[in-house]
């Protein structure tokens, strides 16, 4: 089932680094002349990306070595619920946080509203069969939802804890911190780097107020359209229904005037995180990991899960506490959107098998939260066969009792094999937009 991979450094984390590898032919004295410059360029910046790491690691060192802070590591691929799991802890350890948050959270669940419906039309435009009078409704206003996608996702863009990967992308992500940018932001501040509100600016609100006169217009074409059962099942075959349909099933709620959101609401919507963020918590008395953690500073490192961002992880190595790895196993019928012919739950065991194998992780206690089982069970409920994605799974009984002993058994394995130092593992079957997963996982003793 494992199959050896080496992740490497995009060349998108380093603007200069293309012009360092290529040589041109007839290269001319100007050519050569920008060329080494560049190198030079590059390597003043490797250079100083290792001295930064080493400072890292010495700071992490010496915080971890009087047993007053802890670091913990979230890890996992993209859209795994790291970053659900982490808006759980700041509800539970950092409310001031999250509530002050809460108000900035609307853009970005009508974000995911405009996002949706726009999903929905391209998927169902060439599907003659379903093409009701609600979706040619529904069609002729679709250029002014991505206009209004568009430039919501500009002014959170402007915001500044929001980036998009192209300039006319409407796809958005949350707080980047590059390596480099990181890091020297971690050496000039001393304070946690959990977040805080994003205000909205006037034209934002504005947008927002136009957004939800449009959609009111027309929400009964949009629930008739939702609500309908060839589409639903169109979707969910199509692999559409899984957050998407938190926010369309409460489209009447959230656009009501003065609507703010819902604790569910937060967890539930959804933004790519890219880079690394690092967020404090003081878990008050207990004992966790077989520590005493009496008013113990725990310090969690969310860190970016796609396959490009992952060799930011290791300087968190080191001295890492615990590591909770999230594996998503509603992901047995889906592919990376970095590599579509890479199973999403193939992605993750190989991924957990690196980490149970590195050598810096030895003594780091693991927790496994096989996530989103919520999702898992409705694909099973709707007749996806495991089977037809996952070959070694073979005739066993198409349920979720017996998938999560298969899947949890191949885990259980690599990891024992990989198990030099008795350090322990702890599994949990979650779905983490439920707070009781995780208030479990915390109330329990390790």
């Amino acid at each position: 089932m494992a199959r050896t991979e080496v992740a490497t450094l995009p060349t998108t984390s380093v603007p200069f680094l293309d012009a360092t590898l290529y040589i041109p032919p007839n290269e001319t004295p100007e050519q050569r002349s920008a060329r080494l410059k560049a190198e030079e360029q590059a390597k003043h910046a490797s250079d100083e990306i290792d001295a930064l790491l080493n400072l890292e690691r010495a700071r992490i060192k010496a915080e971890t070595s009087t047993g007053r802070k802890h670091t913990l590591l979230l890890l996992g691929q993209s859209e795994s619920g790291k970053t659900t799991l982490l808006k759980q802890f700041q509800m539970m350890h950092a409310p001031k946080t999250f509530n002050d948050q809460r108000a900035s959270w609307k853009a970005v669940i009508y974000l995911n509203v405009l996002n949706t419906l726009r999903t929905l039309l391209i998927s169902l435009r060439d599907e003659p069969t379903l093409r009701s009078p609600e979706f040619e409704s529904l069609l002729e206003i679709s250029s002014q939802l991505a206009t209004f996608e568009d430039t919501v996702a500009a002014k959170l863009v402007e915001s500044g804890q929001f980036e998009r990967p192209q300039p006319n992308s409407t796809k958005v992500y949350m707080r980047k911190r590059p390596s480099l940018d990181f890091l020297k932001f971690r050496r000039s501040s001393s304070s946690s780097t959990e977040g805080s509100a994003w205000p909205a600016s006037p034209e934002l609100e504005s947008c927002l107020e136009t957004a939800n006169q449009v959609l009111t217009a027309h929400l009964a074409e949009i629930k008739r359209l939702w609500e309908d059962p060839m589409v639903r099942s169109y979707l969910t075959g199509q692999h559409q229904e899984d957050w998407r349909s938190f926010f369309l099933n409460d489209i009447d709620r959230i656009l009501v005037p003065g609507y703010m959101p819902t604790d569910s609401d937060i967890l539930r919507c959804r933004i790519a995180t890219i880079g690394i963020t690092e967020h404090k918590f003081n878990l008050g008395s207990r004992s966790l990991f077989r520590k005493n953690v009496d008013n113990v500073e725990w310090t969690m490192y969310d860190v970016a899960g796609s396959r490009g961002q992952r060799h930011a992880w290791a300087p968190y190595f080191e001295d890492a506490t615990a590591i909770i790895f999230m594996a998503p196993l509603s992901g047995f019928d889906q592919y990376l959107n970095e590599d579509m012919t890479v199973n999403r739950v193939q992605d993750s065991y190989e991924l957990f098998t690196k980490i149970c194998r590195n050598r810096l992780l030895q003594k780091t206690e693991i927790v496994l939260f096989f996530n989103k089982m919520d999702i898992l069970q409705e694909k099973l409920n709707f007749g996806k066969q495991i089977s037809d994605y996952v070959p070694s799974y073979g005739s066993r009984p198409n349920d979720l009792e017996n998938a999560k002993k298969y899947f949890c058994s191949h885990f259980e394995q690599t990891f024992h094999a990989h198990n030099k130092t008795g350090r322990s593992l702890y599994v949990h079957f979650t779905s983490v937009v439920v707070s009781l997963s995780l208030r479990m996982f915390l109330v329990n003793s390790y």
